[in-house]
C-alpha cells in the first residue's frame, strides 16, 4: 500500500485515501470485507454496502463510529486486484452533499461522486456521472457547452466507436472528459478538472 492522499474530500467529505495492490482477485478482496463487515455496527444501518454502477471498479462501504470506510476495487492484469481504501468522517448532519457544483450535466444524469484535492500550486477534482443518452448525445452537449465563452479545444477525438475524448481550456482552468458507452445502455463520463494558483 501507498498513500495517495492524506488530505482530500470525497462527495464533500475529508477523507485519506491509501492504493493497494494485492495477488488476491477481485472477488477474494470482496469476500474479505463482506466477512469482516457483515455485522452492522450502527442498526439499522447494514453491515456494508456494494455499488457497481462504475465498472470495472466495485466498491464495498460501511459506516463504523461516524466515519465511512470505502474499498474501491477492480481486477488487475495478473489475476490479481488493485484499488483504493479510504476512510472519512461524516458530517454531523448527514444531509445529502451537493456534488458537481457549476458543472454542466446532461438531463438525467446520475452523479457517481467527486473527488476533490489540494496540491501545491493547483486544486483539482475528479468527477465520475453515469446517464442513458448515448455517446453522440453526451459528446454534443459539451462541445455545445464550450463551443465559445473563451474556452480553447485541445482534443475532441473519437477513440474506437464507444470512447470519446474531450480537453478543454481557460485561464488557469483544464477540464479533461472521458466519455464511454457501458453496457445497458448507460454511457460513463469521468471529469478531470484542475485549477491552477494565480503565478
Amino acid at each position: 500500500m501507498q498513500w495517495v492522499a492524506q488530505n482530500m474530500t470525497f462527495n464533500t467529505m475529508p477523507m485519506a485515501v491509501r492504493q493497494f495492490t494485492t495477488k488476491h482477485s477481485l472477488d477474494e478482496v470482496l469476500e474479505f470485507y463482506k466477512d469482516e463487515w457483515q455485522t452492522s455496527l450502527e442498526p439499522p444501518q447494514p453491515g456494508f454496502l456494494i455499488n457497481d454502477l462504475a465498472p470495472p471498479w466495485i466498491t464495498i462501504s460501511r459506516i463504523e463510529h461516524g466515519y465511512m470506510l470505502l474499498v474501491q476495487v477492480q481486477s488487475a492484469d495478473d489475476d490479481g486486484a488493485l484499488g483504493y481504501l479510504s476512510v472519512s468522517r461524516l458530517p454531523a448532519n448527514m444531509r445529502a452533499p451537493r456534488l458537481a457544483k457549476n458543472f454542466p450535466l446532461p438531463s438525467g444524469t446520475l452523479i457517481v461522486n467527486e473527488i476533490a484535492s489540494r496540491d501545491p500550486g493547483q486544486n483539482g477534482r475528479t468527477m465520475m456521472f453515469a446517464n442513458k443518452h448515448d455517446l453522440a448525445s453526451n459528446v454534443a452537449f459539451y462541445r455545445s457547452e464550450y463551443a465559445d465563452g473563451g474556452w480553447v479545444v485541445d482534443m475532441d477525438r473519437a477513440v474506437g466507436n464507444v470512447m470519446h475524448v474531450l480537453a478543454v481550456r481557460k485561464g488557469r482552468q483544464r477540464i479533461d472528459l472521458v466519455m464511454a458507452e457501458m453496457k445497458r445502455g448507460v454511457t460513463r463520463i469521468m471529469v478531470t478538472e484542475v485549477t491552477h494558483d494565480l503565478l
